[in-house]
């Protein structure tokens, strides 16, 4: 007797989540991602949405790890120079008493000249928080996993897009092929667009993955994760120097640092459960050896720093790099 095979689908969404590439600015807006990289996303576009909007804005970025009571209602009280403010709560379903409280608080009533994103990257068990954040009504946006090869291949097609660039059919497929990983697919695919000139070829794709370029964006996080920081540093001034874009470092740097924090502890979650390949699983659970928990999470506030430095609060975005890659190999 013939068996038919059940065929796999997601699970339905609620009907108040929108995709992440509608995220638009309002006073309170929740950004739930199971794609760490697309949650990085749909926050830079708010992010350039709040500068559009005003000529000066105040940027702050929070990790609830390292949240004081109060700072949320002091950072969105009127300023002296009246400047709008974005702020930024990263790793909102770690969110402790304090700052879920201080969240409570402030959704009634909500600053007209502040932004607040609060960025999940799973669900929270902060039941009062969650049903405050439902009853404000405020805004979801939703980053799915990238499980299947087509979604990854229609999310480099609409990075290629954006750039207003072209790249072949077969050179997305040997990218896909060879990187699983949803943030090393987007940073490999952009340091593709900023190097190459002109439509992007299958054999661009295969001269990078031979390990033809030196100084790219993972021998540079690999190096420092080992401890070799020299090389690393060396590495890291010859790829600034040849293309490769602070930002899109930073986003490789931020999700490698966010996977060693997760495996960390005797107990870490599976592959399964984090959506990652098990080699990167595997990886992360090795490095995450060589950090104690408390420069895990100096780690976390630090990547949270230099992203603020490379938004516009450092004149010196390259050397915040430089000391991110430092204690990174520390």
């Amino acid at each position: 007797m013939a068996t038919t095979r059940k065929k796999t689908t997601r699970a339905k969404r609620p009907a108040n989540e929108k995709p992440w590439q509608q995220a638009a600015l309002a006073p309170v807006v929740m950004i739930r991602a199971e794609e760490d990289v697309l949650g990085d996303l749909a926050v830079a576009q708010l992010r350039n949405q709040a500068r559009a909007s005003a000529p000066v804005v105040e940027m702050h970025s929070l990790t609830s790890s390292e949240y004081q009571g109060g700072h949320l209602a002091a950072i969105t009280s009127p300023s002296l120079f009246g400047e709008p403010r974005f702020v930024v709560v990263n790793q909102m379903e770690n969110a402790g008493e304090e700052l879920a409280q201080d969240l409570i608080n402030y959704l009634p009533d909500p600053d007209p000249d502040s932004v607040v994103v609060l960025r999940f990257n799973a669900n929270s068990r902060r039941v009062k928080m969650m049903e405050a954040i439902k009853k404000a009504k405020v805004p979801v946006y939703f980053a799915a996993q990238l499980r299947y090869p087509s979604e990854k291949a229609n999310f480099v097609r609409s990075v290629v897009r954006q750039a207003r660039r072209e790249m072949e059919e077969p050179a997305i497929s040997a990218l896909v092929d060879a990187l699983p990983d949803a943030a090393e697919l987007f940073a490999m695919t952009n340091q593709l667009l900023a190097d190459v000139n002109g439509t992007v070829t299958a054999q661009d794709v295969h001269k990078y993955q031979a390990g033809r370029v030196e100084s790219d964006v993972f021998s540079i996080i690999n190096q420092a994760v080992a401890g070799n920081r020299k090389e690393a540093l060396r590495l890291l001034r010859h790829g600034l120097a040849t293309g490769i874009r602070p930002v899109q470092l930073h986003g490789a740097i931020a999700a490698r640092v966010r996977l060693i924090a997760k495996v960390s502890g005797p107990n870490p979650p599976g592959y399964t459960e984090l959506r990652v390949a098990p080699r990167a699983w595997q990886e992360a659970k090795q490095a995450a050896r060589r950090y104690r928990p408390k420069q895990l999470a100096q780690l976390v506030e630090s990547v949270a720093r230099t992203e603020a430095d490379l938004k516009g609060q450092s004149k010196a975005p390259n050397y915040a790099l430089e000391k991110l890659i430092i204690e990174l190999s520390n």
